[in-house]
């Protein structure tokens, strides 16, 4: 497994974990993170684009306060030189609504020196939409 990857991997790892002070370890300091769409939402906090480690926590912190995770699987990651790519599935509960959003993802993001500069996932907005009681 390439660095690229094995860094994606661990930030997923401490994610899943509820280990914040370690993902945030595996995060840039000029990180760009974008959750779903680059704008943000009043609808849904979740949506937008997140800089540096302060905005990424905001980021895991909204995730944290947002879901009940159920489940969540790597299903592949691959790197290849300072970029890699990663893809699964998950299920949450919206703890606002008490509804299952259940979703296939994938994540792209660059590395530099061990570190996530950026970061873009994607996954059924639509549902998520719907969870939220939005749609």
């Amino acid at each position: 497994m390439t660095e690229a990857a094995t860094t994606v991997k661990s930030f997923f790892e401490a994610l899943w974990s509820k280990d914040t002070e370690k993902a945030l370890q595996l995060v840039d300091e000029n990180a760009t993170f974008i959750a779903m769409r680059k704008e943000s939402s009043d609808q849904l906090p979740l949506y937008g684009t997140f800089k540096g480690k302060e905005g990424v926590e905001k980021f895991i912190a909204i995730l944290a306060t947002s879901f009940d995770t159920q489940h969540f699987q790597i299903n592949h990651i691959m790197g290849e030189g300072e970029w890699a790519a990663a893809w699964g599935t998950f299920q949450h509960i919206v703890r606002k609504t008490g509804s299952l959003f259940e979703s296939e993802w994938s994540v792209i993001c660059r590395i530099n020196n061990g570190r996530i500069l950026s970061y873009q996932i994607y996954e059924n907005t639509a549902a998520l939409e719907r969870a939220f009681g939005v749609r």
